[in-house]
């Protein structure tokens, strides 16, 4: 499983490069580097424009993500196309929205829809049948991830694609990741504290030693 966190520098930098991650590059955490990480995606900020009750900026977004395409000699794995928080029919009207452009910028097999609450696995496959990515990205509320994880893992498979998991930073819940058979995950919580780093750590790198994936507590 691959594993990204957000970004960070110095000696952190250095042990999370040591240990085999790469890391998430946002539009409000993004600075130039000065190291160039094991591999990246580019996220595109909703949720945090979301927690802060603030509007989506589309030209905010293309000027940020040709920066860091600029920034960088490769490519990154997935860039994950604008979607709207909370809102499935939204989020099917801007990846229907981005898509064109996105596509000619950079190649399918590199772009990610998120699925959010609400959606279902038949809307979805028809979808990503017609207008085909590379990556599933797991978005939505925690409890309808966790629900819904399972699944979503399975659609990708069915298409022939990676299925990612956003927010995956507590222990319990990279477990899960990894036993539902999650190709990716991401967080920034385990940058917060080095006890939340050391049990990240230790949660990612041990092995997973049952079967099963139903979320419990």
């Amino acid at each position: 499983m691959r594993v990204y966190i957000g970004e960070c520098r110095g000696e952190k930098f250095k042990e999370a490069m040591a240990l085999g991650f790469g890391i998430c590059i946002s539009p409000q955490t993004f600075r130039t580097p000065k190291s160039l990480p094991n591999f990246f995606f580019i996220d595109n900020g909703a949720f945090y424009k979301w927690k802060r009750q603030e509007k989506f900026s589309d030209w905010e977004f293309r000027s940020f993500l040709r920066k860091v395409l600029e920034s960088y000699p490769f490519l990154p794995d997935f860039v994950v196309i604008p979607d709207v928080v909370a809102d499935s029919k939204a989020t099917v009207e801007s990846f229907l929205k981005w898509y064109p452009e996105l596509r000619r910028l950079i190649s399918i097999d590199r772009l990610a829809f998120v699925v959010q609450d609400g959606m279902e696995r038949e809307e979805v496959v028809e979808l990503l049948s017609k207008y085909p990515v590379g990556y599933l990205f797991v978005g939505g509320s925690l409890e309808w991830k966790l629900l819904t994880g399972r699944m979503w893992v399975e659609v990708a498979r069915e298409l022939s694609i990676k299925c990612h998991i956003g927010r995956v930073g507590t222990p319990r819940r990279v477990t899960w990741a990894k036993v539902i058979g999650a190709d990716s995950i991401d967080s920034s919580l385990p940058l917060f504290s080095k006890d939340k780093w050391k049990r990240f750590v230790r949660a990612v790198t041990q092995e997973v030693l049952f079967s099963g994936g139903e979320y419990v507590g």
